[in-house]
């Protein structure tokens, strides 16, 4: 019987991971002619997206490893 300290639902893994990747392109979708405009750089709001889905990637990763009931 697996052990279900480590138990993970791959389900809500897979969409949460797969929203957050198709986010990048949505929001570069929405924000390239604004941030061309304000920024002078049409992919500013992109790369301050991105860094933001990679700290939120790393989260993910450090926290499912965290025991909540302690």
């Amino acid at each position: 019987m697996p052990s279900q300290r480590n138990h993970i639902d791959l389900t809500t893994l897979i969409c949460v991971l797969t929203l957050m990747v198709l986010s990048v392109g949505v929001v570069y979708s929405a924000s390239a002619s604004w941030a061309q405009e304000k920024m002078g750089s049409s992919d500013g709001m992109l790369n301050i997206h991105a860094a933001k889905i990679l700290i939120g990637f790393l989260a993910i990763f450090v926290f499912m490893n965290i025991n909540y009931k302690l």
